[in-house]
């Protein structure tokens, strides 16, 4: 993106983008509110530092208790406040999801209502073979792809139907299979998948989430969620690599460096402590500029160049060796 021009916006480059929880948030502030990556860099830190500040004690004294450790009305305030900057047509914090501009990037979070516990729900900017866009507001989705095991109470809608929206199915926390999903039945079999970007938030290890402290805080249950949740991401990955056209899928995790170089990575999910966003973007450039990060990057720019000329047969273990 820097070389295309550093206020240029992932909506107007991809076709659709979608995400889970904090990828969640990140796919609607860059394809719903159509934001550049530099102004949803200098918003996250913001947010991050007032939707996380519950002292640890305190998360660890209600994870303890099987309550979830952060402010969900806090949460929705933020979120409410994020989407009355972006608008620009004087809807304000009320912005629907449904957006019906020419040329829109399809947006699509992961979440999972009281009606089917199990199965995930899309909640879409655009109309699909399932039906209409999702009909309620932006920062209502934001709320409820946010409302992760151990972090934030649900999403309720309605006074009488009382419809709950929270993001406990454990193998959608990586969305790949549902984007390509989604993007094969939108766009068409026979339209081929130029370029597949994932974008991992260091939650990816297994060893990581059981040795964290908090884990020892949490009820059984409830560990063994977050548990099957790093193993569940993992799992996705291997298999939208297989699902993707050949030479098409970039995977972009951070989690081993922040692993090996943040002293105080057990203390909990680096995004989730505020004095550690500063260690997180040097980390995160640190793997962007590191042997891998380079290859990845480079196959991305040949995948989406205008006009690109390329063999179609690039191998795609050329571009994610070493995993």
């Amino acid at each position: 993106m820097e070389e295309i021009g550093a206020n240029e916006r992932p909506c107007d480059h991809f076709d659709m983008i979608a995400g889970s929880g904090t990828g969640g948030l990140v796919a609607l502030m860059l394809g719903r509110l159509r934001m550049s990556i530099e102004d949803c860099l200098s918003i996250l830190p913001r947010l991050f530092s007032t939707i996380y500040s519950t002292p640890v004690e305190k998360q660890r004294e209600r994870a303890s208790k099987d309550k979830m450790r952060f402010n969900y009305l806090e949460l929705q305030e933020q979120f409410k406040k994020i989407v009355q900057e972006a608008a620009s047509d004087g809807s304000r914090e009320n912005k629907e999801m449904a957006d019906n501009g020419p040329n829109t990037c399809r947006t699509f979070v992961i979440a999972n209502n009281s009606k089917s516990t199990s199965v995930p729900v899309r909640l879409r900017t655009y109309p699909s073979r399932d039906g209409r866009p999702w009909p309620y507001r932006i920062w209502a989705a934001m709320a409820a792809t946010m409302a992760l095991p151990t972090c934030f109470d649900p999403y309720v809608h309605g006074v009488f139907s009382m419809e709950a929206f929270n993001n406990f199915i454990i193998n959608r926390v990586n969305p790949c299979e549902e984007l390509v999903d989604e993007a094969r039945a939108t766009f068409g079999l026979n339209r081929p998948l130029g370029c597949v970007i994932s974008c991992g938030t260091a939650l990816s290890s297994s060893i990581f989430v059981k040795d964290l402290d908090l884990a020892a805080h949490l009820p059984p249950s409830l560990s063994s969620v977050l548990q099957s949740t790093s193993i569940a991401v993992r799992a996705v990955h291997q298999k939208a690599g297989r699902l993707c056209d050949p030479g098409s899928y970039f995977r972009f995790d951070p989690s081993k460096i922040i692993m090996t170089r943040d002293p105080g990575w057990k203390e909990g999910a680096i995004w989730e402590r505020p004095d550690k966003i500063t260690l997180l973007r040097q980390l995160t450039a640190e793997y962007m500029q590191g042997h891998q990060g380079i290859l990845r990057v480079q196959g991305c720019a040949r995948r989406l160049a205008p006009n690109r000329d390329m063999d179609e047969t690039e191998s795609l273990e050329d571009a994610r060796s070493g995993n």
